[in-house]
C-alpha cells in the first residue's frame, strides 16, 4: 500500500502542529515503517536540527527530536533508493538514572517525578551539560556507527531493529 496525498498531509499537519509527543510517535513509527514518499526528506532533514528535548524511549530514555528524526530520514531514503549519508551531532539519549546523576553532577535542584526528569534534562540542556555525540547513518549501507565520548560504549546499529533497541547502553560516568 502507497501513501497517499492524505497520509502526506496528515505527516505534515502533525509535524507543523509542533506537539512533541506526536512528533515523536511519528518519528517512530517512519524509522520502523517508512512510507517511501521522498516528499517527506525536506521535512525529516528540518526535524534533524530539532533540539527540543522530549521522553525518545521505553523504558524513559531522554533526548533530542534530532535523534529520532536522523534515523526516520534514513529509514526514509533508504526505502526511497536514495543515497546521501545523514551526519548530527545530538545529545545522547539517557535513562532517568543518568539524567539523575548529571543532575547531582551539576549541582542542578530538580522536583522528584517524571516531571522533575523532564525538568532536570531541559535544564541541562539549557546549560550545555548533556553529553553530544556524532550520530552517522548510510542509507546506502542500512546502517550506521556513533562517534561518542570516551566513557560512552559505541555500538553499530541494524536498521531491522526495534527503534527501542537503537539506543546507546552507558558503562560509566564523566568523571571530570
Amino acid at each position: 500500500m502507497s501513501w497517499t496525498n492524505e497520509d502526506f498531509n496528515n505527516f505534515t499537519k502533525t509535524i507543523s502542529e509542533g506537539k512533541v509527543n506526536h512528533i515523536i510517535a511519528t518519528l517512530k513509527n517512519k524509522t520502523v515503517a517508512p512510507s517511501g514518499d521522498p516528499r517527506l526528506i525536506p521535512i525529516l532533514e528540518g526535524l534533524c536540527a530539532d533540539k527540543r528535548i522530549a521522553q525518545i524511549g521505553i523504558p524513559f530514555r531522554y533526548g533530542e527530536i534530532a535523534y529520532l528524526a536522523a534515523f526516520a530520514l534514513c529509514a526514509e531514503k533508504h526505502k526511497c533508493n536514495m543515497e546521501g549519508k545523514i551526519r548530527i551531532t545530538t545529545a545522547v539519549p539517557l535513562d532517568e538514572n543518568v539524567v539523575i546523576e548529571l543532575t547531582e553532577h551539576h549541582e542542578v535542584i530538580i522536583p522528584p517525578g517524571i516531571s522533575g526528569i523532564t525538568l532536570a534534562i531541559q535544564t541541562l540542556a539549557e546549560m550545555g551539560m548533556l553529553p553530544q555525540m556524532i550520530l552517522e547513518l548510510d542509507p546506502a549501507q542500512d546502517n550506521g556507527r556513533i562517534i561518542m565520548p570516551e566513557w560512552l560504549e559505541p555500538r553499530h546499529y541494524d536498521f531491522n531493529t526495534e527503534i527501542e533497541q537503537l539506543f546507546v547502553t552507558l558503562r560509566g560516568r564523566d568523571e571530570r
